[in-house]
């Protein structure tokens, strides 16, 4: 029964094109901080990364604007994921002052940094 709810207002909002949250950013804590991510594999990093990349490119379904999403792809475009390891690896090591805060978003910052200067 939940998920049927929650798929209706997924729905609703798709269709509306326009979500509660459309004209306000809604930053929250994640579940990895940077001293966490630190303390990962290789591997671990790589599926981290992946599962942060697979949900910035559906979060238009949520409410980030389509033409925020776009830009993501444009600036993300032939990025292999060691690259973008490397990246967030290079940003996390030289600011030592960040390492307790969420990787989640440091991910993003850390790509607004470097190669998404264009995304708002």
């Amino acid at each position: 029964m939940r998920l049927l709810v929650f798929l209706l207002i997924v729905i609703m909002c798709i269709g509306s094109g326009k979500s509660s949250f459309a004209d306000e950013k809604v930053i929250t804590k994640g579940f990895v901080t940077c001293n966490a991510y630190r303390d990962f594999s290789q591997q671990q990093k790589q599926i981290y990364i992946t599962g942060l990349i697979d949900g910035v490119l559906s979060s238009s379904l949520i409410g980030l604007s389509n033409s925020n999403v776009i830009k993501f792809m444009d600036c993300t475009k032939g990025i292999e994921g060691k690259q973008l390891i490397a990246i967030f690896d290079k940003f996390i090591d030289g600011s030592p002052g960040v390492w307790h805060y969420s990787a989640n978003l440091m991910f993003i910052l850390s790509l607004k940094d470097s190669v998404c200067k264009n995304i708002d």
